[in-house]
């Protein structure tokens, strides 16, 4: 069975409720073989009354538990959310500012190309200009003939001063001539400095083009991302909100309705007390004959189905489906129905506030009112409510408070010190 835990401690009450109704309605000697079957009262409506409610109360609580989950879950996912926002938001403004950095750096390229295209075209005049000069002063050489020639200026010469005035002329055409193709050189490799230079700012332009073209394309795709990671971040803290908005409405109805009705308890509580009478059993018969093992004893655990601390109120006996279960002392049946957590269960009252309970079964063969014997099949074993097997879960109380049923089979007698009263 199921512990109980904080978020139904709602059950104590209606338990207290119900063990104190088996006063009300039990025999007023203390011979139970002669007590008259009760008859049903408002004190029985008002139980169930009771019970519905709690068990409003408990679902409410189980509500607003998965709320909280589903809220730290969906609050947790909002930060990652808004952290992926943020990490977009960081991506988008550096994918603008490398394509405002390729920007720059290609339209410098396509000014460079520019300039280089200029100087290009500049360096092809002063290289046609050269050209030209070279040419004319080479045309000049040949049709001067044998005069120009070294021979002919000195054959030619009439005396020595004619010798050295045509001596002159000729070192001037060659120092002519060496300049002339000396500047037809440079003329030559500076074009073909600046065509390579044009040619390389034109890949330039062309790869930058092609990586501006990218970062547009990147930091667009950024800003898409981050917009949707916001959105998402948004959507999921606001989902989150309402579900545990919800799940407290829902604890509060219940707790308001739940009030309302433990006020009439506490009365019935005052009634019951004054017909509290029988002799409380000193010994109890083994519910399930032949099955001695405990998978679970009475006091605080680790909930099986919660998964959470809580506090178990007796001891699980496991056995198969179908299994008998027999009354572990004579009294009457006071509860006989599903309640939530503990699915099927039996309440017998067998006098001096003493009542035992048997849950989880998979069949209810009492009925409320129903004077049952010591050892008397009352039900079946099963896995109805809060359980993860077929087994019985059985406690023992008095005067409401359960006690470790196990006092009774060579233990301590001692109440289960985990469990809060209502």
């Amino acid at each position: 069975m199921r512990k109980l835990t904080a978020t139904s401690r709602t059950r104590t009450a209606v338990l207290a409720g119900v063990v104190a109704l088996a006063c009300v309605i039990g025999p007023q000697s203390s011979s139970w073989a002669k007590s008259p079957t009760p008859k049903p009262t408002r004190n029985k409506q008002l139980e169930h009354k009771i019970a519905a409610a709690a068990d409003g109360a408990e679902a409410a609580g189980i509500k607003v538990k998965q709320a909280r989950d589903t809220y730290t879950r969906r609050k947790g996912l909002a930060e990652k959310s808004l952290r992926s926002y943020q990490n977009a938001a960081a991506a988008s403004d550096a994918a603008h500012r490398r394509a405002v950095a390729v920007r720059a750096r290609y339209w410098q390229a396509v000014s460079n190309s520019r300039t280089s295209a200029a100087g290009l075209a500049q360096a092809q005049g002063v290289l046609q200009m050269t050209s030209a000069q070279y040419q004319q002063m080479v045309r000049n050489v040949y049709m001067g003939g044998s005069s120009l020639l070294q021979l002919g200026v000195v054959l030619d010469t009439i005396d020595p001063a004619d010798l050295a005035l045509r001596l002159q002329g000729f070192n001037a055409l060659g120092a002519a001539h060496d300049t002339r193709l000396h500047n037809l050189t440079n003329a030559r490799n500076d074009k073909a400095a600046r065509l390579s230079l044009a040619r390389a700012n034109v890949v330039a332009v062309a790869n930058l083009s092609g990586q501006l073209t990218a970062a547009d394309r990147q930091a667009a795709s950024s800003k898409i991302d981050a917009h949707h990671a916001l959105y998402v971040s948004k959507t999921a803290a606001a989902s989150a909100e309402r579900s545990l908005r919800a799940a407290r409405n829902a604890l509060s109805d219940a707790l308001v309705q739940l009030a309302a009705l433990r006020a009439s308890q506490r009365g019935v509580d005052t009634k019951s007390r004054t017909y509290s009478s029988g002799v409380r059993p000193g010994s109890l018969a083994w519910p399930v004959v032949g099955h001695t093992r405990i998978s679970s004893i009475a006091g605080s655990r680790v909930d099986p189905v919660l998964h959470r601390a809580g506090c178990h109120a007796g001891i699980d006996i496991p056995a198969g489906t179908g299994t008998p279960i027999h009354a572990a002392a004579s009294g009457i049946v006071v509860s006989a129905g599903t309640v939530r957590g503990y699915g099927n269960m039996t309440l017998i009252a067998h006098g001096g506030g003493m009542a035992t309970l048997y849950g989880h079964q998979s069949r209810i063969l009492v009925r409320v009112g129903q004077h049952v014997l010591k050892n008397q099949v009352i039900g079946k074993v099963g896995s109805t409510g809060w359980s993860t097997g077929p087994h019985l879960h059985f406690e023992v109380r008095l005067a409401g408070q359960p006690y470790n049923p196990l006092g009774w089979f060579g233990r301590s007698r001692t109440p289960v010190a985990c469990y809060r009263r209502h």
